[in-house]
């Protein structure tokens, strides 16, 4: 099996946890609309940060920033389905973003 760079990175490997877990979850119709948002943001943070991962340079810092904010956009959709309340799987996607910070500069 091939190895990447990028399965070295606590920012995406806590996204890929924070990813598994929101497809876990069940979500009543009402939130619907919302869940399929959390569930593109979140899968768009482990994406974008496999795929600057392989990049360098300006592209590199890109893709980390827009991980940067797809993790946001998810933790705002947890917070909306979650009616404001925080957990553990809050706080993982939120160590994500401080990661993604890091990052991106």
């Amino acid at each position: 099996m091939p190895h990447f760079d990028f399965e070295n990175l606590n920012a995406y490997n806590l996204a890929m946890e924070f990813t598994l877990f929101v497809r876990t979850l069940k979500i009543p119709a009402i939130d619907r609309k919302v869940f399929n948002h959390l569930v593109d943001s979140a899968d768009s943070t482990v994406l974008n940060i496999a795929e600057g991962r392989g990049r360098t340079g300006r592209a590199r810092l890109n893709h980390y920033e827009i991980a940067l904010g797809s993790a946001g956009e998810a933790a705002a959709a947890l917070d909306i389905i979650r009616r404001g309340k925080r957990d553990a799987h809050s706080a993982k996607i939120r160590q994500v973003g401080r990661l993604l910070t890091g990052l991106a500069r």
